[in-house]
């Protein structure tokens, strides 16, 4: 795995900012995890605008997603009017978690797993190099064995109507080779 890429992992954007959404694509064998985040210079200064960040694990043979949120608040948070905000709203904003909000937040974010046994056993069985990603978040916590990472932005929110654009897809992680 190339520095780059581990660095992308263990601090930006994959810590402490928004994960708007995480599944395998259409295609089934990777997994992506699409970050918005501030936009930073070279020094990691921010910039004030906004991007969308696609993390694309490549060859995932296993992945495990757990929820993050302790049972009490499952049981608070049970009923539909949790997966709108409007309805929740209308409800009267009851206590609990509200999955209608579209995103969580990815703290303490993203750990390379060094010494993973699931990624030896991957590599052991298929015959080329395996690694291990823990994510944490307020909602979930993934963990995800996968072969290569490509990291690209793809898409700027406007700063005037906070819509997002999308964008010539611009890798900010090189693959591995």
């Amino acid at each position: 795995m190339d520095v780059n890429s581990i660095r992308l992992l263990q601090e930006w954007p994959l810590f402490d900012n928004t994960i708007v959404r995480h599944s395998f694509v259409p295609y089934m064998r990777d997994y992506e995890v699409l970050v918005k985040a501030p936009e930073r210079t070279r020094e990691g200064k921010p910039l004030g605008t906004v991007s969308l960040y696609r993390f694309l694990f490549s060859h995932c043979p296993a992945i495990s997603v757990e929820t993050g949120l302790p049972a009490a608040t499952w049981q608070v948070s049970h009923s539909d009017e949790f997966c709108d905000l409007a309805a929740w709203e209308a409800a009267g904003s009851p206590e609990g978690f509200v999955w209608g909000v579209g995103s969580m937040e990815a703290y303490p974010g993203a750990r390379l797993v060094t010494d993973s046994i699931l990624a030896r056993e991957w590599s052991n069985k298929l015959g080329t190099s395996f690694h291990e990603v823990r994510i944490e978040t307020n909602v979930h916590r993934l963990a995800i064995i996968f072969e290569r990472l490509d990291v690209t932005q793809c898409a700027v929110d406007d700063p005037d109507t906070g819509n997002s654009r999308p964008i010539e897809p611009t890798t900010i992680g090189p693959p591995d080779a």
